[in-house]
């Protein structure tokens, strides 16, 4: 049966390796955090706070990209059809659609080639105007540059390890005598068997006229703006 939709189903397959074992490249795909740092064409953003992704069978895939230039904002509202860590996901937009009636649909595949290295394939298949698959094409090829970019960055972020802080200060030292400040005099210690002379207790404070006193553990009352 012969296919009636407006916009026929048209296949793309961009390859990339990148220097990255597939674990780390795995979390790219489905860590938020890693996936706002490259997700998008080259000139869109993928806005961290607009992220939703679940890494399993049936999850959802949300995000918006917002373009550096004008501010245009480009919604994915997709779900995961496939997951298998860190081998292969299926994303799927609108959610839940199948082949015949998705807008999109992408195969992604990792295979490590080298110990410190991945390749991507992404297979997508599209239903758009012929006349956009080269735009298309294009955004998933600088989309993986991204992604390359983003893990050389990160790999580059944990070989220097944790920032070093800064020595704290060392404390200013004490005035000596003579610099303007008279030297404490020593305690005197009680003569032996003489009893240490006790310090009066100081009056336990009241409150004012008409004043609750505090109860133990409560919080004293903000200060009125103003006050």
């Amino acid at each position: 049966m012969a296919e009636t939709t407006t916009n026929p189903a048209r296949e793309l397959t961009i390859t990339r390796e990148v220097d990255a074992p597939r674990d780390l490249v795995w979390r790219a795909w489905t860590d938020p955090d890693l996936l706002a740092r490259w997700w998008g064409p080259k000139g869109m953003t993928a806005q961290r706070q607009s992220i939703h992704i679940a890494a399993r069978a049936g999850g959802p895939f949300r995000l918006t990209m917002v373009s550096d230039a004008d501010g245009t904002q480009v919604a994915a509202n997709g779900s995961l059809r496939e997951v298998a860590p860190p081998e292969r996901l299926v994303y799927v937009e609108p959610p839940g659609r199948t082949d015949a009636d998705a807008i999109q649909v992408a195969r992604v595949v990792f295979t490590q080639v080298g110990e410190q290295r991945t390749r991507v394939v992404v297979q997508t298949r599209l239903r758009l105007p012929e006349s956009m698959l080269p735009g298309a094409q294009s955004g998933w090829a600088s989309a993986l540059d991204k992604l390359a970019d983003a893990l050389a960055a990160h790999r580059a972020r944990e070989a220097a390890g944790p920032p070093t802080g800064q020595a704290a200060a060392a404390p200013p030292p004490s005035p000596s005598p003579g610099e303007g400040q008279r030297p404490s005099p020593a305690p005197q210690q009680p003569a032996s068997g003489q009893q240490q002379p006790q310090q009066p207790s100081p009056a336990p404070q009241q409150p004012a006229p008409g004043q609750t006193p505090p109860s133990p553990g409560q919080q004293p009352p903000p200060a009125q703006p103003g006050g």
